[in-house]
């Protein structure tokens, strides 16, 4: 647990690369850790190894089929390797997981505009606007959501 613990702490003080060194002996050590897997995905995310990064966030969702964290952070992978359908079904099973983890629906306002879905896409920044009023950064992702779709109001479009 040692492993787990001090890998997961390294990306707070920058340190990426020593921590997926960390998380992949951790991994090793103690497979059956869900933290561990979600740790080791955004530190591949983090050091941009996106590709391989999808892996170790189903070896977590295989270890917790419940754990939006999991789903959240393959979708993102996924959404960086330029596959948003696959993206979209993975954020979309992140918030049916965990509803009111905030995280997923910024990732899922992303997906949803990259896809030119972008009434959906305002729709899910209001949600975690208001699962969380208080994040700045969500109000600025709401704000620039906004902008971009010329304002456009939360009516999912039909894409």
């Amino acid at each position: 647990m040692a492993h787990a613990g001090r890998g997961l702490a390294l990306p707070n003080t920058g340190r990426h690369k020593r921590a997926l060194a960390v998380l992949a002996r951790a991994a090793r050590i103690e497979p059956g850790l869900v933290a561990v897997h979600i740790g080791r995905g955004r530190a591949l995310l983090d050091t941009g190894r996106h590709k391989r990064a999808p892996a170790a966030f189903t070896r977590a969702a295989r270890l917790d089929p419940g754990s939006g964290q999991a789903y959240c952070g393959r979708a993102e992978a996924l959404y960086r390797l330029g596959r948003p359908k696959r993206a979209l079904a993975a954020v979309d099973r992140a918030v049916a997981a965990a509803p009111r983890m905030t995280r997923a629906h910024p990732v899922r306002s992303s997906i949803l505009y990259s896809m030119g879905r972008t009434g959906e896409a305002v729709a899910a920044c209001k949600e975690a606007a208001r699962l969380d009023p208080d994040d700045k950064g969500i109000a600025e992702a709401l704000a620039e959501v906004r902008r971009l779709t010329g304002g456009a109001g939360g009516a999912p479009n039909s894409k």
